[in-house]
């Protein structure tokens, strides 16, 4: 058994049966996959991807010595990634999503997703703001539960 063959099945364990739950997910295969091991009834949306690195996905950070690597480091919140997305930008796509959820008039549904997009619902519904929200910590494969209740108000 691999390990991410390990740490889903102690995910689902920690989870518990959860059928009548909404799963929504990243379309990106371990997520999907791992939201499929929770439940029969996933929503897959490309709004819960990870940062779109553009032409630096899936490198080492030590082999991204480009130009626009300094400026984006300087400033991830507004500059995009060659050819992907800045950090606003997945903050927009974030809470594109959120009156989704709100909607769904789901009492407790469960968001498989990205450290980058789980540090981002955390911070919208915290108000905490961007440049703050890596200070927020997420662990691979951590299980966290979040109130959304403070959002239907401005729904």
């Amino acid at each position: 058994m691999d390990d991410w063959e390990k740490e889903s099945m102690e995910i689902v364990q920690k989870l518990g049966v959860l059928d009548n739950h909404l799963v929504y997910s990243s379309p990106l295969s371990r997520c999907l996959l791992l939201a499929k091991k929770i439940s029969n009834n996933v929503i897959s949306d490309d709004r819960l991807k990870e940062l779109n690195f553009g032409t630096w996905e899936l490198k080492p950070w030590d082999k991204i010595n480009d130009a626009h690597a300094e400026k984006w480091m300087n400033n991830y919140i507004d500059t995009p990634c060659p050819g992907g997305e800045s950090y606003i930008d997945l903050i927009i796509r974030v809470k594109a999503f959120l009156p989704d959820l709100i909607k769904s008039k789901c009492n407790e549904a469960i968001i498989v997703s990205h450290a980058g997009v789980i540090r981002t619902i955390i911070s919208l519904i915290q108000n905490i703001p961007p440049d703050k929200s890596f200070e927020i910590e997420v662990a691979y494969g951590q299980i966290i539960s979040l109130d959304i209740s403070s959002l239907y108000a401005s729904q």
